[in-house]
């Protein structure tokens, strides 16, 4: 349960990561003052209106007139420079930390020649009572 708790927790670190690093832009298309299209990282599709403003009208009946529909596109930035954290350890803390890390983990996994019994010349206590029957303590 542990380990499976360990990738989920990495999994969501490296999500993290992988969003705030990358950048994306959002297109919307309005009409008439309402969003008709949205889009992530492509042009938002035209609600066709802009094709019927632009018909030809014969020469001298065209007027200036206001497009209803218009574009926009919000650029969503995500950072640019990671930072690797590094700690800086002075001479002496290297020396430190080398001889720790060096004697601990090496001692570790060293075995000992013979098996030692440390308790082998001590012979049990003397039960008096039964300490059990005394504190009313029972196996069920």
């Amino acid at each position: 349960m542990k380990t499976i708790a360990k990738h989920i927790t990495a999994l969501i670190l490296a999500i993290l990561v992988l969003a705030s690093t990358v950048s994306f832009t959002v297109n919307t298309h309005y009409c008439m003052g309402r969003p008709m299209d949205r889009s992530v990282f492509t042009a938002a599709k035209s609600c066709g209106m802009e094709m019927l403003e632009a018909t030809e009208t014969p020469k001298g009946c065209e007027k200036v007139t206001q497009h209803c529909c218009h574009d926009e596109q919000h650029v969503v930035k995500g950072q640019k420079e990671l930072k690797d954290s590094s700690i800086e350890l002075t001479t002496t803390q290297q020396a430190v930390l080398t001889a720790y890390v060096l004697y601990t983990y090496l001692n570790l996994f060293e075995g000992l020649k013979e098996n030692v019994v440390p308790f082998i010349g001590y012979s049990p206590h003397k039960v008096v009572k039964p300490i059990h029957k005394l504190h009313q303590v029972y196996l069920i």
